[in-house]
């Protein structure tokens, strides 16, 4: 159950039935007593070691022996993993879905389509003889179920307040649903409910039911068009799948099918409109005079859904108007083909634009970068390294938007810019056990350290140096792409060696806890993405949390024991299981997959790597 790496198989505990441990092993008791008889260079700093006079008066936890400490994180570790499990235990409240949750999108993404469905529908209407159809009644049914559950699905999901948090209380939901739809939905949905029930009373042969459910259907059938009124949760399905999408193309396709499927409903709902309008005079009307009265309705259809096109582009219209309701109806009609189509090439132009832009800005840098270079006599290796690495990092910006390009961040208040610079970089530091017991334990903490003692991204260009032999070390390094290269001479060897560090690995943890200087020298292999702890404002901001200082001082202890075990001459910036895997470049096997190859492709850039020495 230990939370760090370093504690596993190192400690073995025994339940005393209270949560607490019964039984730490000899080593770990024997931890004060080696640290005072220690010689070593290896030294913890001071604050790790005897407890600062402001903690003195904290709990008596903080005052604790180093032996104390590694039991109490072990005894933290226990505890928090019992909280994680009952918090993963079935509860009434886990009912609630969240508003961005996978399950809620696609809903409201099968919304969508129900919705346009329902709009192509219910205009259809003046079609008598769609009426009683296989088709109608596959339609109208799994409309009705689809709202009918909507009800239940919306009084079961959370939402966000002004201030941006979500609550998931289930009364504060029920009381915001009767505030916002409920009095839309309910009775649209009760509405149909009652025309399917008129139906089958219709189907069931009764004359008397029959009599009243036909009188019925016509009473309801116009205040079906309330239905309508649902084209306004469109607008929050739209905005859901807006913000899932974050490239400029796929914004430009989504505005061009957005307006194309405006233009287009826009057109089905006039001819049906200009059908009805031809079928209301049965004498001097469209419909009759162009002999399709007695035609199929796909024929009506199409013969009116070609007029409507026929407005809004400079074809030719197949009929011509008759009465004077026809006459007003292919006016209006004109004047709003005439702004609908401005507009639609005013969006589709200003969209197309902005993009168009963003690449020439991108295009015009490259190209005074090769002038500048060109210009300046830069040797042609260097040029080419320097071309690849913006090439690369402009990739990297492409895909993964910089905070400096965001101007919105500025309006952030402080607590919602720590919260923020939390949850872009915990899951990176999360991966060491140090940190991910400082999340658990002490979240503060853990944000501050986000906010506070980060340098942020760091990127590194194929054959950069990261640091070199000798020199004093000040940051702890974490790797969230790429790989790199580490070369140390072992203890008792003569030829130096080589390593790989991988992605998501981390390497000169030995500074949070001691003074430092580094071991070895560290390239990159590839092009690399770096988050840098600074060590000695970590050491700071720790002064701060005396709940979890006794916690990261049993860290400290057991990283001092295991490199006071290694011997002095064992140590390197490298983590100790990285150096138990020893991935130095040998002899590897015919690969068949991508990254395989690509993990192939890095060991042999390994033994290609370029040192001063």
């Amino acid at each position: 159950a230990a939370i760090v790496a370093g504690f596993a198989g190192k400690v073995p505990l025994e339940d005393d039935g209270q949560g607490g441990i019964a039984e730490l092993s000899v080593k770990i008791k024997t931890l004060g007593q080696d640290l005072e008889e220690s010689d070593s260079s290896v030294s913890l700093y001071p604050m790790w070691v005897e407890v600062e006079e402001h903690f003195r008066t904290s709990p008596t936890e903080v005052n604790n022996s180093p032996a104390e400490c590694l039991a109490l994180a072990l005894r933290q570790s226990k505890s928090n993993s019992s909280d994680s499990k009952s918090i993963d235990r079935p509860s009434f409240c886990q009912t609630v879905l969240h508003p961005d949750s996978t399950k809620r999108l696609t809903w409201d993404i099968s919304g969508l389509f129900v919705l346009m469905i329902e709009l192509i529908w219910l205009p259809m209407q003046v079609f008598d003889r769609l009426e009683g159809t296989v088709g109608a009644a596959i339609i109208n049914w799994t409309t009705l179920l689809y709202w009918t559950w909507d009800i239940v699905l919306s009084c079961s999901t959370g939402y966000y307040t002004p201030v941006g948090s979500v609550e998931m209380r289930r009364r504060a939901i029920l009381l915001r649903y009767v505030k916002t739809w409920f009095f839309f939905d309910v009775p649209i949905v009760s509405l149909d409910w009652i025309v399917k029930a008129g139906d089958i009373l219709r189907d069931g042969g009764d004359s008397a039911g029959i009599a009243r459910s036909a009188k019925l259907v016509r009473i309801t059938r116009v205040a079906r068009l309330l239905r309508l009124m649902r084209f306004m949760k469109l607008r929050r399905v739209l905005y859901t799948i807006q913000g899932l999408i974050d490239s400029e193309w796929l914004t430009l396709v989504l505005v061009v099918v957005k307006n194309l499927a405006t233009i287009v409903l826009i057109n089905h709902f006039l001819a049906c409109i200009w059908f009805g309008v031809g079928r209301a005079d049965e004498v001097e009307g469209w419909v009759t005079k162009a002999g399709v009265r007695g035609s199929d309705v796909s024929e009506q259809y199409l013969v009116a859904l070609q007029w409507s096109f026929a407005q809004f582009t400079p074809g030719a219209s197949p009929i011509q108007p008759d009465t004077i309701l026809e006459r007003c109806l292919v006016v209006s009609v004109l004047a709003l083909g005439l702004v609908i189509a401005t507009c639609f090439v005013s969006s589709v132009t200003s969209t197309m634009a902005a993009v168009w832009t963003a690449n020439r800005y991108s295009c015009t840098q490259q190209l005074l970068l090769k002038k500048f270079l060109n210009q300046n006599q830069v040797p042609r290796d260097l040029a080419c390294r320097i071309n690849h690495y913006v090439d690369f990092v402009a990739e990297l910006r492409h895909k993964r938007v910089h905070a400096s390009k965001v101007d919105y961040l500025s309006f952030l208040s402080g607590p919602l810019y720590i919260e923020l610079q939390a949850e872009l970089y915990k899951p990176t530091l999360c991966a060491h056990p140090c940190f991910g017991q400082i999340h658990l334990y002490s979240k503060p903490m853990m944000h501050e350290i986000c906010a506070a003692a980060l340098n942020g991204h760091e990127n590194y260009a194929k054959n950069d140096l990261i640091f070199h032999q000798g020199a004093k070390a000040k940051n702890m390094l974490f790797l969230k792409c790429g790989s790199l290269a580490y070369r140390f001479l072992p203890a008792g060897c003569l030829r130096p060696k080589t390593l790989k560090l991988g992605a998501g690995n981390w390497c000169t943890e030995a500074v949070l806890w001691m003074p430092w200087d580094h071991v070895g020298t560290m390239k990159a292999i590839s092009e690399v993405d770096v988050i840098s702890v600074m060590a000695s404002t970590f050491r700071d901001i720790t002064r701060n949390y005396c709940q979890a200082y006794p916690i990261l001082r049993g860290y400290a202890f057991d990283f001092w024991q295991e490199a006071k075990e290694r011997g002095e001459g064992s140590l390197t910036d490298l983590p100790f299981e990285q150096m138990e895997l020893d991935r130095e470049l040998k002899s590897q096997p015919v690969y068949n997959t991508n990254e395989a190859l690509l993990t192939h492709a890095e060991d042999v850039q390994l033994s290609l790597v370029q040192w001063d020495d």
